[in-house]
C-alpha cells in the first residue's frame, strides 16, 4: 500500500467522522414531537385531602437530674403507666444519709433556737447572740430542703398516664445528669400529623387552636370517619418537603391508633374559613414527580421550546389531577415525553386541541 493510498483512507475516514457527526448534532437539535391539552376554565374545589400518619401524642424523653447508679427500672416498652407511677430508681444511699444529716442539724438547731428565744424575751441573751442562732437555723431548713430535693432526684416518676415508647438504658449502669433513660407519650390522646402547603397555610386566617371546625380522618382501610380537633402548626417549612407539619388532635380515643398508621384528612374549606381552591384538571401523564410532597413540575409550550413549571396537586382521582399554580387559560401543557423535555428544548405539538 503506498503513501499517498494511506493518506486517501484516513481522509475518507475523517469525512466520514464529520459527517456522521454532523447528522447526530443535527438529530439532537431536532425540536421534540409532543402532544398537549390546552387548559381551559379552572375548577374549583370545596374540600381538601391529605395524606397523614398516626403520631404519639407528647413524647417526653425522661432523664434524671442527677448521676448516679440505677437500681431499679421496673418498665418494658408498651406498657401503661399512671401519673406519679415510678418508673426508675438510683442508688440512694448518699442521699438518704445527707438527709438524715441534714434533719438533724435542723432539728438541734431549732431546739437551740426555742431556748435562746426565751432567753431573750427574758433579757438573758443579747440581741446579737440571738441573730446568728436564728440564721444559721434558717441555713439549716434551706439544707433540709436540699437533702429532700436531692433523695426526690433519685426517682423517675411519670408526669401523665402515658406509654412507655422506648428504653435508652438498663438497670445497674450509670446514668448522667439529662441523659435519656426512657420515652413516654400520652395514652389519652392520639395525633395525627399532616403536611400542609404554604399556599393554603398562608390564607388559614381562622385557624387557631380555638377553632370549632373539626376536619374528618379517615384511617387507611376503613371508611368511618373520626371528627378530631385542630391542635397546631409548625412556624417554620420543613426543607425535605416544603409544607408545614399541622398536627390534629383526638382526645380519649376510642378508636385503636398504631404510631405510624397512614390516614387520610379531609377539610371542608369553607367550614374551616379558608378560602375555596382552583386549578385546572390534568392528565396524570402531564405529571412529573419532584423532590417535595405534592409537589410535581409541568412542562407547557412558550413559544416552540418548553419551559417547566412547578405546581401543588389539590386533588387526585381517575379523571386526572386538579393542580395549582402559575397556570392560565390557554396555557398548552404538554403531555408525552416529559423525560426527555429540558428547559428551552424545542418542540413540535403533533396534536392540535
Amino acid at each position: 500500500m503506498t503513501t499517498a493510498f494511506k493518506w486517501a483512507l484516513v481522509a475518507s475516514s475523517i469525512v466520514a467522522l464529520t459527517a456522521c457527526g454532523s447528522d447526530q448534532q443535527h438529530q439532537s437539535q431536532a425540536p421534540q414531537l409532543v402532544q398537549t391539552i390546552t387548559l381551559d376554565t379552572p375548577q374549583h374545589l370545596l374540600e381538601r385531602r391529605f395524606n397523614g400518619q398516626v403520631a404519639v401524642a407528647e413524647l417526653t424523653r425522661m432523664a434524671f437530674r442527677i448521676e448516679g447508679k440505677m437500681v431499679s427500672l421496673a418498665v418494658l416498652p408498651g406498657q401503661e403507666v399512671q401519673q406519679g407511677q415510678i418508673l426508675a430508681r438510683l442508688d440512694d444511699t448518699i442521699q438518704r444519709q445527707q438527709l438524715q444529716d441534714a434533719t438533724a442539724q435542723q432539728q438541734l438547731l431549732q431546739k437551740q433556737w426555742e431556748r435562746a428565744s426565751k432567753l431573750l424575751d427574758k433579757g438573758l441573751m443579747a440581741q446579737s447572740d440571738f441573730d446568728e442562732i436564728d440564721a444559721n437555723l434558717r441555713l439549716a431548713r434551706v439544707s433540709l430542703d436540699s437533702a429532700k430535693a436531692q433523695l426526690s432526684y433519685t426517682e423517675l416518676r411519670a408526669p401523665f398516664n402515658g406509654i412507655v415508647d422506648t428504653l435508652e438504658q438498663q438497670a445497674h449502669e450509670t446514668t448522667a445528669p439529662g441523659e435519656t433513660v426512657l420515652t413516654l407519650y400520652r395514652r389519652d390522646r392520639i395525633d395525627v400529623e399532616i403536611q400542609v402547603p404554604d399556599t393554603l397555610l398562608s390564607h388559614a386566617v381562622s385557624i387557631a387552636p380555638t377553632m370549632t371546625y373539626q376536619p374528618q380522618v379517615t384511617l387507611k382501610g376503613q371508611t368511618e370517619s373520626i371528627a378530631m380537633r385542630y391542635l397546631e402548626h409548625s412556624l417554620r417549612l420543613d426543607p425535605q418537603t416544603g409544607a408545614y407539619v399541622a398536627k390534629l388532635a383526638l382526645d380519649d380515643p376510642q378508636w385503636q391508633m398504631l404510631p405510624g398508621e397512614a390516614a387520610e384528612v379531609s377539610i371542608d374549606l369553607k367550614a374551616a374559613g379558608l378560602p375555596v381552591t382552583s386549578g385546572y384538571r390534568l392528565p396524570l401523564t402531564a405529571l412529573q414527580a419532584t423532590d417535595s410532597a405534592n409537589r410535581f413540575q409541568i412542562w407547557r409550550v412558550r413559544g416552540e421550546a418548553a419551559e417547566p413549571t412547578t405546581v401543588e396537586v389539590a386533588q387526585m382521582s381517575q379523571e386526572g389531577a386538579l393542580v395549582m399554580g402559575a397556570l392560565s387559560g390557554g396555557d398548552r401543557i404538554i403531555t408525552s415525553g416529559l423525560a426527555k423535555l429540558r428547559p428551552n428544548k424545542a418542540v413540535t405539538v403533533v396534536n392540535k386541541d
